[in-house]
């Protein structure tokens, strides 16, 4: 599994980053190719570092080469775009491949 987390920051209108969030961005995501997974956070976030995110979007890809192909697409282009233009406050991203692990015995 190899996951995508966005990270924004506050932005300066959070009732309308909220709005365009949830009806404006989310469809858009999920037009993404090979995106097996989409969640974001709920409620406040809190963090060791400060300030904390305002809210964190989780995408899930089946390998890291799903996900290149992915966010090479039209559709991942045009997320990224609207994402940039609602994300008032900013945002950064990290990804990494997650390796399961087995509890020891």
């Amino acid at each position: 599994m190899f996951r995508l987390l966005v990270f924004y920051a506050t932005p300066t209108d959070p009732a309308e980053f909220d709005r365009r969030y949830q009806e404006e961005h989310v469809p858009l995501t999920w037009k993404i190719p090979g995106l097996q997974g989409f969640g974001v956070s709920r409620g406040p976030v809190t963090s060791t570092q400060e300030p904390a995110p305002y809210l964190i979007a989780n995408l899930e890809f089946a390998s890291p080469e799903d996900a290149e192909a992915a966010l090479a697409s039209e559709e991942s282009q045009a997320a990224v775009a609207h994402a940039s233009e609602i994300a008032t406050g900013g945002m950064w991203v990290a990804s990494y491949e997650e390796t399961p692990t087995k509890a020891p015995a």
